[in-house]
């Protein structure tokens, strides 16, 4: 219940750090993320990142106390 309660915090000091290193660096909500060669197999990422350096990706947060 810690990672779900800090999850957004963690995901806002994420962008905050990753921010100053990567031009046009943001994080935007994911939903289902389904693979197009195996529809069948799918994930939900905490976020779906973007800078105009390595283009879009997925990120996957780990909160602990």
């Amino acid at each position: 219940s810690y990672g779900c309660k800090h999850e957004v915090m963690a995901r806002r000091d994420y962008e905050a750090a990753m921010i100053t290193d990567y031009d046009g660096f943001s994080v935007a909500d994911s939903g289902l993320c389904l693979n197009m060669k195996w529809p069948y197999m799918g994930a939900t990422p905490d976020g779906v990142i973007q800078c105009s350096c390595h283009g879009t990706g997925l990120c996957e947060n780990k909160v602990h106390d």
